[in-house]
């Protein structure tokens, strides 16, 4: 007589409409793309970055939902009040033995120096059950894609 097999994982409720806390790696270090890098002005000091993130059921399918909280420092010691950069959230999901799962990414946002940020989005990219089950964690990147107000400078 065969006995079933008892799967532990299937016990297991798969984290959707559960926050998860985001791991903010790097000390909270943003990357800058080479655009951003090159231009005339120093920029912008971003910190206390973090946030959280969770699966969400829609449409009959997984959806990818954030919501992350930062400030962005003035650039007063060169005479210029606001900054506006070109930024996205880069997120990469990680198994239980630190193994990257999948990265994604959400759309590019405009923000300004010198004020707090809370971004809150849903990413419009469908999720397997298996890819959510698998993940333990979640990195977060901030990506500075351009300064914007820089050409103007």
């Amino acid at each position: 007589m065969l006995l079933p097999v008892f799967n532990y994982n299937q016990t297991k409720k798969p984290p959707i409409d559960t926050w998860i806390k985001l791991t903010v790696p790097n000390e909270g270090k943003v990357v800058y793309n080479k655009v951003a890098l090159f231009n005339n002005i120093p920029l912008s000091n971003f910190k206390n970055i973090n946030g959280d993130a969770k699966f969400v059921n829609r449409h009959g399918g997984y959806l990818f939902g954030y919501k992350i909280n930062f400030d962005i420092a003035l650039l007063d010691s060169i005479g210029i009040k606001e900054v506006t950069y070109g930024i996205s959230f880069k997120f990469t999901l990680i198994d239980k033995d630190g193994f990257e799962i999948r990265e994604i990414e959400s759309l590019i946002v405009p923000v300004e120096s010198g004020k707090k940020y809370e971004s809150q989005d849903i990413i419009p990219e469908y999720f397997t059950l298996k890819t959510i089950e698998l993940t333990k964690s979640i990195n977060l990147v901030l990506y500075i894609h351009e300064c914007r107000s820089c050409k103007t400078y």
